[in-house]
């Protein structure tokens, strides 16, 4: 089996015989300039892009990894301790914005499992080199490591870091390994982002259809709450229900004729729902004339996200506001 490090050195050099006459000083400089410290914890099988809670042939409900180690110097049997990965919840692809809990406090980075070199014990089949898997499941990561997460988008992104420690106590990570090692042989992506579609519980939108109304002009507000768990493996949400409270200047007038039959309250502001089975989604439509005295007044209106007796993961706060201002 081909010693990765060696035979770009190799190429490298053979580059240089053709391309240089005096081929011992151009050997002498590549050994010279070639920094081989660093380690590479190369990935051999990335998880799939986008998972789910529920799985299927398309989409899996699990992050799996396969991954071998190798040290810089070209040897086939890599001192090391042992590799760690840490896991973090963003709410955006940019990495942006971490996940944040019932209670508003972002969910940071924590340590998630710690794989010694021992059970390393396997060779790759490609590189015959020391190799070791992982793999979660995102059930597991939903109802009990972040079990009180309240993620900001239905798709968030799970970031992987991983952490490969030397015995010599060195550390290598996304931070320091792409300075020391590079080039397709040496590609190391110790940090992976993968979308979670979390697919359970119950999404809330509101609209108004105006967001510049005129004194006394009529708006229509419209209220929904869909279930999103899946047809087939999905749970019905029971007693659903929300708050939506017009604000001042704002006067409620009455149901859509469509939807006189729902249970909304306009004293207190609640829509009383029931029971949402999954894909469902429930509407609410009524009218309500602006009476603010003053032209420029900003009205906004924010609703609450509806509540079932289960809990609901997926909290869109983009669409629970909206802001008005009164025209003359």
């Amino acid at each position: 089996m081909k010693n990765i490090f060696k035979t770009l050195l190799i190429i490298l050099v053979a580059f240089g015989i053709t391309s240089c006459e005096d081929s011992d000083l151009q050997i002498d400089q590549l050994y010279d300039n070639v920094d081989t410290s660093g380690s590479v914890l190369r990935i051999i099988d990335y998880p799939a892009d986008l998972v789910n809670l529920t799985g299927g042939e398309i989409v899996p409900n699990t992050i799996d990894f396969l991954f071998e180690v190798q040290q810089g110097d070209g040897s086939m049997t890599p001192d090391f301790k042992e590799v760690r990965i840490y896991l973090t919840p963003y709410d955006d692809q940019d990495l942006v914005f971490l996940t944040v809990d019932v209670d508003g406090n972002e969910i940071g980075e924590s340590l998630y499992k710690t794989i010694p070199a021992s059970e390393f014990a396997e060779l790759s089949v490609i590189n015959g080199l020391p190799q070791s898997n992982y793999n979660t499941e995102t059930r597991f990561l939903l109802d009990d490591y972040w079990a009180t997460a309240v993620f900001g988008k239905a798709n968030p992104i799970v970031v992987n870091r991983f952490e490969l420690e030397m015995n010599d106590g060195r550390v290598w990570t996304d931070s320091n390994a792409g300075a020391t090692l590079s080039g397709p042989y040496f590609e190391s992506p110790f940090l992976t982002r993968t979308i979670f579609k979390v697919n359970e519980g119950i999404q809330t939108k509101m609209k108004v259809d105006e967001d510049e109304p005129e004194v006394g002009e009529e708006l229509k507000f419209t209220l929904e709450v869909k279930n999103v768990g899946d047809e087939e493996l999905g749970f019905t949400v029971t007693n659903v229900s929300m708050n939506a409270l017009l604000p001042s200047g704002v006067t409620f007038g009455y149901l859509d004729e469509d939807y006189e039959e729902e249970d909304y309250n306009p004293v207190t502001g609640v829509w009383t729902i029931g029971d949402i089975d999954p894909t469902v989604n429930k509407k609410l439509i009524f009218y309500a004339t602006v009476d603010a005295a003053d032209v420029g007044t900003n009205i906004t209106y924010t609703v609450e996200e509806a509540i079932g007796d289960q809990r609901n993961p997926v909290v869109d706060h983009d669409k629970l506001t909206v802001t008005m201002i009164v025209q003359e």
